[in-house]
């Protein structure tokens, strides 16, 4: 213990000396390595930085501000520079990772449903209530335990989805997915069959969670098929409607789906391989798609409508925007009206920067004669992403969720009312913020505008098992 507090106040002083101070909270090992970021050698260097980064976005509280590192060694600051910058990286790529939950961790108490959705918010981020039906009091009083198989290991992990789906089962509920808002609801609802358990369009055969299949943070599940004949062309058609579903802690910007293989009870048919954009809307946790089987071989129509069952495997990919970060600027009132240099701040994936905000009137239309006149601030701001995968194409929903804040020194919030799209690029965008205009001199108030940390490109395979053929 002596030789610890020794220890850590000659580093204390030594890194002092250089003009800069640690974070408050920062390790032994964390101090020790970002000394050596400036070490003479420029393998000790190299070596520091790697292990700083090999442990990972949790150490971002302890390092250094950009503030403490003034006047301090350069090459500490550039190189913790570029730590912070991946770092950051990780743990907005590491938010896209399915949500799971430690079997120990399930509490063995019996719990109410809307305790239980209260608990599985808390421990993934995805948000969720409970709303009972008309007369359905004994759901809001029933309580149980959740439990699993005795070989479900202690230290298992749960995907977030298949936890949700057995609570519903045990509640006799289901999950309502097309909310106009970014949440899930479950309800009582009848004749609902269970997500695990025998099949009943064939009863000697067994599925497990027959109707939904897991893909990461997505869920897929058909949820009714159709066949179609032209008898003007005799052709056939068969398409599968499908329930794709994402943690609400997501944002898809868009999603592609494909299958690429397809069985009819035990014989492999040969599809014609097609991607089909899945209609992604703003605030909503799924999207249904109509799924069509393409055959490459006309005589296997027959095949499919003898069957009893089919299977598909196919392919999701997405692109997904990260955490948002809530990029701030401050000091508006000294920059009112003025010409000022670009402010820029990156985090992750993104950079956001803050030319200035200026006073403006603004024309109104209204159903009177004579236009109406508004005094507005506007602020001007641009975003760029290192990668977009697509995802900024004008038809993007997301691009046009541009929500901003003006706020006091005291937290009084004034909201961006509208904006405008000045100039886009293909990884860049600039745009005008319009505020409501108070009359206020600004002083020490603040632009507070979030931007997703980044936006990610994911694939998962999926396998839809035993879907009763028409």
């Amino acid at each position: 213990m002596i030789i610890r507090v020794i220890f850590l106040a000659v580093l204390t002083l030594f890194w002092a000396s250089s003009g800069f101070s640690y974070a408050a909270d920062a390790s032994p090992e964390v101090q020790r390595l970002i000394l050596q970021l400036n070490a003479q050698t420029a393998e000790a260097r190299d070596a520091a930085e790697a292990v700083l980064l090999k442990l990972g976005p949790g150490i971002l509280p302890e390092l250094p501000s950009e503030e403490m590192l003034r006047g301090g060694p350069a090459e500490t600051a550039m190189r913790l520079g570029r730590v912070r910058l991946e770092l950051q990286k990780q743990a907005s790529a590491n938010t896209l990772l399915p949500a799971t939950i430690l079997v120990q961790d399930i509490p063995p108490e019996e719990k109410t449903l809307a305790e239980w959705l209260a608990w599985l918010e808390a421990q993934t981020g995805n948000f969720m209530y409970t709303r009972p039906g008309p007369g359905e009091s004994a759901v809001e009083e029933k309580k149980i335990s959740l439990r699993f198989s005795e070989n479900t290991l202690e230290t298992e992990e749960l995907l977030f989805w298949y936890v949700l789906d057995r609570l519903s089962d045990a509640f006799r509920v289901s999950p309502q997915l097309h909310a106009p808002s970014a949440e899930i609801f479950v309800a009582p609802e009848s004749r609902i069959l269970p997500r695990t358990g025998i099949s009943p369009w064939n009863p000697p055969k067994t599925v497990q969670n027959m109707n939904v299949t897991y893909a990461g943070p997505f869920r897929v599940a058909p949820t009714k098929i159709t066949s179609t004949i032209l008898l003007d062309r005799a052709a056939a058609a068969t398409q599968i409607q499908t329930e794709i579903a994402w943690e609400p802690r997501l944002t898809p910007v868009f999603l592609n789906v494909e299958v690429t293989n397809l069985t009819a009870d035990n014989r492999t048919l040969e599809i014609l391989p097609r991607t089909h954009e899945v209609p992604v809307g703003a605030d909503t946790v799924a999207a249904t798609l109509d799924l069509p089987l393409a055959l490459k071989n006309a005589e296997d129509w027959g095949v499919i409508h003898r069957a009893d069952y089919l299977s598909l495997e196919g392919k999701l990919t997405a692109v997904v925007a990260g955490p948002r970060h809530p990029f701030t600027f401050t000091e508006l009132g000294k920059k009112l009206g003025k010409r000022i240099p670009a402010e820029s701040e990156r985090v992750a994936g993104v950079l956001v920067t803050f030319t200035g905000i200026r006073r403006d009137v603004r024309t109104v239309l209204s159903d009177s004669p004579e236009a109406e006149k508004e005094k507005v601030l506007v602020a001007s701001v641009r975003f760029r992403y290192e990668e977009t995968h697509g995802a900024m194409d004008s038809h993007r929903l997301w691009l046009y969720k541009n929500p901003a804040w003006l706020v006091s020194p005291t937290g009084e919030k004034l909201a961006s009312t509208h904006y405008e799209i000045l100039r886009q690029s293909t990884n860049e965008i600039s745009l005008a913020l319009y505020f409501p205009d108070a009359g206020e001199s600004l002083a020490q108030w603040s632009l507070v505008y979030p931007r997703p940390t980044g936006l990610y490109a994911v694939e998962y395979d999926f396998r839809m098992a035993e879907v009763p053929s028409p």
